[in-house]
């Protein structure tokens, strides 16, 4: 699918919902795709290229999150950015304080499927307030 987003001002990525489950069914998946496909999966790349584009401001997230917390962060930036008009960086600072007592520490997060895997699988999940990432400029109001 070819897209023309030299006019887009924000995009929204609210990708890499995952539970236990379906990290495993996409480690399968990933098997048998090549080293250059499988980066066009991580955040960072897909804001680089997003960015590259034209594209102003890319919200993503930066590791595998549960779908509640997906639900929520769409229902606050929907508000926020489109209901209120506040700009994306604002909103993005009002989630990271809506549950800042939530936060819990971690040294590094690993960069490979089977560590996501076994994070997932562990009590201590991470910080759900830090997940969500602005790239780009965060005075971008929608509207």
């Amino acid at each position: 699918v070819a897209m023309n987003l030299q006019e887009c001002q924000v995009a929204v990525l609210l990708d890499l919902a995952r539970s236990y489950q379906s990290l495993k069914r996409h480690m399968k998946s990933v098997e048998h795709r090549s080293a250059s496909q499988l980066s066009l999966e991580e955040p960072v790349e897909v804001a680089i290229l997003l960015s590259l584009v034209g594209v102003k401001s890319i919200l993503a997230n930066q590791w595998p999150t549960l779908l509640q917390d997906n639900a929520l962060r769409a229902s606050v930036l929907w508000e926020n950015l489109l209901a209120v008009g506040k700009p994306v960086g604002e909103t993005v600072r009002l989630l990271q304080k809506m549950s800042g007592d939530e936060v819990v520490n971690q040294d590094e997060t690993s960069q490979t499927l089977k560590d996501k895997l076994l994070l997932l699988q562990s009590s201590e999940l991470l910080p759900t307030t830090l997940n969500l990432v602005l790239y780009g400029l965060p005075h971008q109001a929608i509207g």
